[in-house]
């Protein structure tokens, strides 16, 4: 498993914006590392920025879940998204710390998912005469 935060590239977000325009910085990216049964989550207070939806359409286009983060409701990005969790908040300050902790309890989730997996496999590994048990497995 593994996830890119597609803001944290600076190099690639100045390069898509110089040479395709700021509306098209995510979009490019997901369609350079997105495949069919990714998810793409996309944070946003207002719901409307033109790179977050240019993104959400790239994503639907390559068969990708959409999940969106976003301020009130109604809002084009909670509609572009296949899931979308809109905070009823006027502060944007307010809106942003309830995204925050949405992704924190989100990656608990995950973490908690593939623990169990992990511990489902090596139970079954252990069932059968010819497995082997790394040092690793045992501590």
């Amino acid at each position: 498993m593994s996830a890119l935060a597609l803001h944290a590239d600076t190099s690639s977000t100045t390069a898509i914006a110089n040479d395709y325009g700021a509306q098209e910085i995510f979009a490019r990216q997901v369609a350079a590392h997105g495949r069919a049964g990714d998810i793409l989550m996309l944070l946003s207070t207002s719901g409307a920025s033109a790179n977050l939806l240019v993104s959400a359409s790239e994503a639907r286009r390559l068969g990708m879940t959409v999940w969106a983060l976003t301020g009130r409701a109604p809002n084009p990005l909670a509609g572009a998204a296949g899931e979308a969790l809109c905070v009823e908040a006027a502060p944007s300050a307010t809106v942003q710390e309830l995204h925050l902790l949405a992704v924190h309890m989100l990656c608990e989730a995950f973490d908690r998912e593939v623990e169990e997996r992990e511990a489902a496999q090596r139970r079954h590994r252990s069932r059968e005469p010819w497995a082997f048990v790394t040092d690793e497995e045992c501590t």
